[in-house]
């Protein structure tokens, strides 16, 4: 008898133990938790020049991971959440439409804000890229110098941009980040006159040589804030990049990286820098 009583009180305090443990890890699970940080709502239309609801526009504050992109429905409107920050915001326009994207960085979050975004429409060049092949080739990116639509090309290879009317450079090549990513060198087209809407098919596979009169240089965004050009460091700001090219620098495409703090492609444009 005196046995199975030790044993039944031997008992109770392990059970009693496991209870105060149990609750200690409970305890310190509910210290260590953290509430998200709160988010506040941006709302308002995508509009055309007349004032009219623009449906299935993209808008995007570049950090998906915290804010995740959202469409315009079928009357223009939006709502998107974000935490307190600033961010660069783009509205992507709806596919295979005339409208120009819209494009602001450093737009502050710190309330409820409304917010109506007008995009203008212009000159429309569009078509479909082909390899030397003649398969068609599937998320390549276009622009005509900075513009650009948001979107990849499609199964078919057809793609859109547009901008307005002026003569532009051409540019097309794989897009980053997507499974199956095309495989081809960028594609230059020089002097592109558009002044209206305009039908252009795109064979890749090689590239027009620059003129011989410039070097091409590709910006991208990088994690560190700063500029890689061959094997120098260039600092830039939000607004401008400094390219610093070697004298004995030989003509073709050199490749610059920035990326934001949260290390996500921001943006992606060309420019000419003339010898």
């Amino acid at each position: 008898m005196k046995n199975k009583s030790l044993s039944i009180a031997f008992l109770a305090v392990i059970l009693i133990c496991g209870l105060i443990l149990v609750g200690a890890i409970r305890f310190g699970t509910a210290q260590n938790s953290t509430s998200s940080e709160p988010s506040f709502n941006i709302s308002g239309y995508i509009l055309d020049s007349n004032g009219h609801g623009i449906a299935g526009a993209n808008i995007i504050f570049n950090v998906p991971q915290i804010v995740p992109s959202v469409y315009s429905d079928s009357s223009g409107h939006y709502v998107i959440s974000a935490p307190a920050g600033t961010y660069h915001v783009n509205v992507w326009p709806p596919f295979d439409s005339n409208y120009i994207f819209y494009d602001q960085q450093g737009f502050v979050v710190g309330s409820d804000i409304t917010k109506n975004i007008t995009l203008s429409s212009d000159c429309k060049v569009s078509g479909y890229i082909f390899d030397s092949s003649g398969k068609p080739v599937k998320n390549a990116i276009v622009l005509l110098n900075n513009y650009l639509s948001g979107w990849f090309s499609k199964d078919t290879g057809y793609y859109f941009v547009t901008a307005p009317a002026g003569t532009y450079t051409l540019t097309a090549w794989p897009a980053n980040g997507v499974q199956n990513p095309p495989n081809f060198p960028t594609y230059y087209e020089y002097n592109v006159v558009v002044n209206g809407d305009l039908s252009k098919n795109i064979v890749v596979g090689g590239s027009t040589p620059p003129p011989a009169n410039s070097l091409n240089v590709m910006l991208q965004t990088r994690y560190d804030g700063q500029a890689l050009f061959t094997n120098e460091k260039v600092h830039t700001s939000p607004n401008s990049a400094k390219l610093v090219i070697p004298e004995n620098a030989n003509q073709g495409s050199y490749a610059m990286a920035l990326y934001p703090y949260y290390k996500t492609l921001n943006s992606i444009s060309t420019f000419s820098v003339f010898a």
